[in-house]
């Protein structure tokens, strides 16, 4: 029982973009993903949760030795309302108190809690290249995974070792970036914001869905990692990279910080803001990136889409 419970990983967010790709990975690496759902429940493969109303199956924490908290609205989904601002930060951190919660009311010590967090962390850096020792920055973005971090954090307390991963800008055929940047050029555009010069530190889904799996398998890893390609481009510099592996003549055409604020709000500053990290660290930790630089990567995921 105790070998099938080592090898059992708990994901909150498990039917999303990421979420659904790290299941198969781990799947093929031995490992028996389960997911919190709100639907009905499923055993073995997936248990009922809603936070909302704290009810969390007793079975989904008993039998996992690993959580991986991915559990998050979009980002970028929808503008940044009030209510919307809350929904994003609560979705995150409530339901890492949550499982907190029970773990600590059940006396459950999982091995490991892996949470997702993000780059944004560290604010608007511009030209600096930014690790770990970063200090946090300021504005949404930052608020909200210093709190998501801090959820993460809390499960120290009943032993369990706590890793966290800022991830970069994830490129996915599924969702993100990537669609929302290829559909101005089969119109044959190419937009950039603002100046383009800001630096977008991009990641393949499949090397962050591998870097979860590091964490899990290697225990001696704790703390906050970035997760970032080795290769930050410039927006500008981004869109070249997709005309060129598109093979799409398209027009390219800054767009002024004020009209993305008019159409965005303060989102806006997801487009905007500027992050240059290095994931040295996850490096000298053994692991090694599938995809990079830019090019390979594109290629790999539009090839699945033509």
């Amino acid at each position: 029982m105790e070998k099938q419970r080592e090898r059992t990983v708990l994901i909150t967010g498990g039917s999303g973009m990421l979420g659904s790709r790290l299941r198969e990975l781990l799947e093929e690496e031995g490992y028996h993903p389960v997911i919190l759902s709100r639907g009905p429940s499923k055993p073995p493969h997936s248990y009922h949760w809603n936070t909302a109303e704290g009810v969390i199956e007793h079975a989904a924490l008993e039998r996992s030795a690993h959580i991986v908290h991915l559990a998050g609205a979009g980002i970028a989904d929808e503008r940044w309302t009030r209510d919307r601002k809350e929904e994003i930060l609560k979705s995150r951190v409530s339901t890492a108190n949550a499982l907190f919660d029970f773990c600590q009311k059940w006396q459950i010590r999982p091995h490991s809690f892996i949470s997702a967090s993000a780059i944004g962390i560290y604010g608007d850096t511009g030209e600096a290249l930014i690790s770990e020792e970063q200090p946090t920055g300021s504005g949404f973005l930052s608020e909200v995974c210093q709190k998501w971090e801090g959820a993460a954090d809390q499960f120290g307390k009943l032993g369990t070792r706590v890793a966290k991963l800022r991830i970069g800008l994830v490129l996915a055929r599924e969702g993100g970036m990537l669609p929302k940047t290829l559909l101005p050029l089969k119109m044959g555009l190419a937009p950039y914001f603002g100046n383009g010069r800001q630096f977008y530190s991009w990641v393949h889904i499949d090397d962050v869905c591998r870097a979860f799996i590091h964490l899990i398998q290697n225990e001696e890893l704790n703390g906050a990692f970035n997760m970032a390609g080795h290769e930050a481009l410039r927006n500008r510099e981004y869109m070249q990279a997709l005309k060129k592996v598109t093979g799409r003549r398209a027009l390219s055409f800054g767009i002024p910080p004020f009209i993305l604020r008019l159409l965005l709000g303060e989102m806006s500053e997801l487009l905007l803001m500027s992050n240059r990290v290095s994931s040295e660290k996850i490096r000298k930790s053994g692991f090694d990136f599938h995809f990079e630089p830019l090019t390979p990567a594109l290629e790999d995921l539009l090839q699945a889409v033509n």
